[in-house]
């Protein structure tokens, strides 16, 4: 939810001098909301596309053990992406709206070079821990995928950077671009190379660094950035914070994941395929809710300090609750039949098992709106001690289904470790407001101690105690 600067400065024209003033900024108001929206959702959209195309294409020709260790390659490359985006990603969207936004140019090209030695660092974990399944007995076809999986993954990462680099200059329309360019081109690449692709793992994994190398550098270098101020040292500083930011943004994140995708570590290989495919129905709507995360994030970042800002977020997650609700139904609905014949009745997509899933939508929704909130105040700490409760819930109560009822103990494990962290979510916001000087005053908190707090925010108490496909 971001509104356009660019349009809400523009000073009216003859012809609308005669309209209210309040009437010609709620126009514009609505009309930066929708431009921007409607390009994130696509920018999501596309490559939640092709990603669908990819899981679509290998799911039809590799065997459920195959596509069920590269499924879980791919759980251990996005686990491991929350450290990147931590420390890259999204300190780069808090930072460069505020402390950096008058040298964005100088300040992106050194998040660029701090991108290519953390996505290393990401490759070689990959690695390791591929050799350490492999050791433990998870076969060789295992150690493969996680090979396979290492060798894109900074590729597949500077491809993210750059697609919310676009949102930290405001203009999500190039990201939505590169999303059909991405989109394109890799149906086009799956679909000529799908009969290698049903025995080779490490082909695949190619074919997505290769678009997403090729993707990325060409987005990037049609971003207009620029310095209003010659560059300084003051950008390696700024820099320097994505470690304090990260360092707990991290363990959120990681820990906020992990009730998700824990089941791909705990579940037999044909087991792991048959939960991705699950996973397939619900995602494109997860990749919505994350897209408008970002829009959220970099728009309360904006507005944070404003009296009306608990307003601000309410009206938010009650469209959030809203909509997402209307989306699951109809994934639910309609979803399941429609992946049976993309996955040609390979896959078991009953409505007991979709169901729960939805509903997690759903809780994820809402999560996504209090994430957004949290980042925007640099509050990590406290989304931290969120996704303790969801990682601690998952490893109780989650594996211990997955591990007694196979398939169905984790679609409805995953269900009770969202409801609890519902719970733990709703419990920290209610605090806050009780704890706040003023009423629905969501600033009455600092940001806890591993938050980077802006100067003028005017808050002083201490901190809340309580307890992230692209």
């Amino acid at each position: 939810m971001v509104v356009d600067e660019h349009i809400t400065d523009l000073t009216p024209s003859p012809s609308e001098d005669s309209r209210p003033a309040g009437g010609r900024d709620g126009i514009r108001r609505f009309r930066g909301l929708f431009s921007q929206s409607a390009s994130a959702i696509s920018d999501q959209g596309f490559f939640a596309l092709g990603n669908f195309a990819m899981s679509t294409i290998l799911a039809r020709q590799m065997s459920q053990a195959a596509f069920g260790e590269f499924s879980s390659a791919f759980a251990a490359f996005i686990l491991l992406s929350t450290g990147y985006c931590a420390f890259v990603v999204d300190p780069m969207l808090v930072f460069g709206m505020s402390k950096a936004n008058d040298r964005q140019r100088s300040y992106v090209r050194r998040v660029v070079s701090l991108h290519w030695r953390t996505a290393l660092a990401v490759s070689v974990l990959m690695l390791g821990i591929g050799l350490i399944r492999w050791q433990m007995g998870a076969g060789r076809g295992s150690f493969l995928a996680y090979v396979g999986w290492a060798i894109p993954a900074p590729a597949v990462l500077r491809l993210w950077l750059a697609r919310r680099t676009c949102y930290l200059i405001a203009k999500p329309q190039y990201a939505a671009l590169a999303g059909g360019i991405y989109l394109v081109t890799i149906a086009i690449l799956l679909f000529a190379f799908r009969s290698l692709l049903a025995t080779n793992v490490i082909a695949a994994c190619l074919i997505i660094g290769a678009t997403s190398l090729a993707v990325g550098f060409w987005l990037h270098r049609r971003l207009p950035l620029t310095d209003a101020i010659p560059a300084s040292r003051s950008a390696d500083h700024i820099l320097g914070q994505h470690w304090t930011f990260g360092r707990w943004a991290s363990i959120a994140g990681f820990l906020g994941l992990l009730p998700d995708y824990v089941y791909f570590f705990v579940l037999s290989p044909e087991r792991c395929g048959e939960y991705r495919a699950l996973l397939n129905v619900v995602l494109p709507l997860i990749q919505v809710y994350n897209a408008l995360g970002v829009l959220m994030m970099s728009y309360f970042a904006r507005h944070r300090e404003r009296p009306d800002f608990a307003r601000i977020v309410l009206r938010s997650a009650a469209a959030y609750l809203g909509a997402s609700i209307l989306m699951a139904a109809a994934a639910v609905t309609f979803g399941g039949q429609l992946f049976y014949h993309l996955y040609a009745g390979k896959y078991d997509l009953r409505f007991s098992l979709l169901l729960p899933l939805g509903i997690v939508s759903v809780l994820f929704a809402l999560k996504t709106v209090s994430d957004a909130v949290l980042r925007s105040l640099e509050n990590v700490t406290t989304m931290a001690g969120i996704a303790v409760v969801g990682a601690v819930a998952a490893l109780v109560l989650g594996v211990p289904l997955a591990l007694r009822f196979g398939l169905v103990g984790a679609v409805y494990g995953d269900l009770a470790v969202y409801c609890i962290a519902t719970l733990a979510i709703a419990a920290v916001w209610i605090r806050r407001l009780r704890r706040s000087r003023i009423p629905g005053n969501l600033m009455g908190v600092r940001a806890g101690s591993g938050s980077v707090p802006r100067a003028g925010l005017g808050v002083a108490e201490p901190p809340i105690q309580s307890f992230t496909e692209s």
